[in-house]
């Protein structure tokens, strides 16, 4: 299939990667408006090509791949015209599809994925809606597939997203907090990372309503027992939650009722 994509940034460059670094079938023709990550591409994978405008994407391609900054994304789709036949795959959070389509015109395929950077190395969840056979079997070998019916439960699933960078961000400070008792950097680094690693391996083995469960396995008045109940008192996990509402806000545009 040919594929376009326009919008060359992070999460399309990972795409196109997650594809071309396996055994790929697929063309892709790439928007030259990110022009250093596109050429980039191009010259490291054969199909790969970069277009002369964005329109010279629409052009040549079977299906589209629709990735620009969700700001600026009304302003450039609005110039462009799409054939009833394109196959419409939409990254672009906050605008919806019902927004799109009124923008774009009526497509064969518009959907809503939600991807992530480590799609590059076809790991970790790739969410469409609406499910779509067709789009499903492009995707799926990219991770681990999850069709949702709701754009409500798409909403939910790119607010959970904003927490990369907070879990990153956690690392470090556990990392750095080992450094500065008596760890060397590449020590504090690993043991963190894979005893995060090891943990989230063992919710995900949970069964279903189990998890609180696994939480609760702890001795009483021991280490876990300690920390957890600090944090608790602290408020510190419903912090997570307080700022998973605001997200969630800016992503629906509906506030929450209290």
């Amino acid at each position: 299939m040919k594929i376009g994509v326009i919008g060359t940034g992070v999460i399309a460059s990972a795409m196109v990667t997650g594809f071309c670094d396996w055994e790929c079938e697929h063309e892709f023709i790439l928007s030259p408006r990110n022009a250093e990550k596109s050429a980039a591409l191009a010259a490291k994978y054969p199909n790969c090509t970069v277009a002369k405008d964005n329109q010279d994407v629409l052009d040549n391609c079977e299906a589209v791949i629709l990735a620009v900054v969700p700001q600026k994304a009304e302003e450039i789709l609005s110039q462009l015209t799409f054939r009833k036949e394109l196959k419409v795959i939409s990254l672009i959070p906050v605008l919806g599809l019902e927004k799109i389509g009124q923008i774009i015109g009526e497509t064969e395929i518009l959907v809503d994925v939600l991807p992530l950077p480590f799609i590059r190395q076809r790991i970790g969840p790739v969410v469409i809606n609406p499910p779509c056979k067709e789009i499903e079997d492009l995707i799926r070998p990219l991770g681990t597939l999850i069709a949702v019916e709701d754009k409500t439960e798409m909403a939910a699933m790119r607010t959970i997203t904003a927490l990369m960078s907070p879990f990153y961000e956690l690392c470090y400070a556990v990392t750095e907090w080992g450094i500065e008792n008596s760890l060397s950097e590449p020590a504090s680094k690993a043991y963190t990372t894979s005893f995060f690693g090891a943990l989230a391996t063992m919710a995900s083995q949970t069964e279903e309503g189990k998890l609180k469960e696994l939480a609760e396995e702890m001795t009483p008045g021991g280490l876990n027992w300690q920390a957890t109940n600090y944090l608790k008192d602290n408020e510190a996990f419903r912090h997570w939650q307080i700022a998973l509402d605001a997200i969630m806000e800016r992503v629906t545009g509906v506030k929450k009722q209290k």
